[in-house]
């Protein structure tokens, strides 16, 4: 059974949006009552946490190619701008 059947079981809610998460155990029944923060599921987030982990390496690796490429750069543009500075102004025109 998935976490939005068993939302919607009870409480009549339809969640929206992708979820990739399972219910593995049902700890109540209709009808019974819980307490504000008393556990109803057992969730199994196994695949949820895979995906979030690649995406956070991948993440993680955009930074790091992002630094280095910016810091390539800077090193060009002030490369650049020393040759330009040793270069006689008279012949810039």
């Amino acid at each position: 059974m998935s976490l939005a059947e068993v939302v919607f079981r009870w409480t009549g809610v339809r969640l929206c949006g992708a979820m990739s998460v399972r219910c593995t155990d049902v700890y109540v029944e209709v009808g019974d009552t819980v307490s504000a923060g008393q556990a109803i599921c057992k969730l199994d987030i196994s695949a949820t946490m895979a995906n979030y982990e690649t995406a956070s390496m991948s993440y993680d690796n955009a930074k790091k190619s992002y630094a280095e490429q910016s810091s390539l750069l800077s090193q060009q543009v002030a490369q650049a701008e020393k040759r330009m500075s040793l270069i006689p102004r008279r012949s810039l025109i």
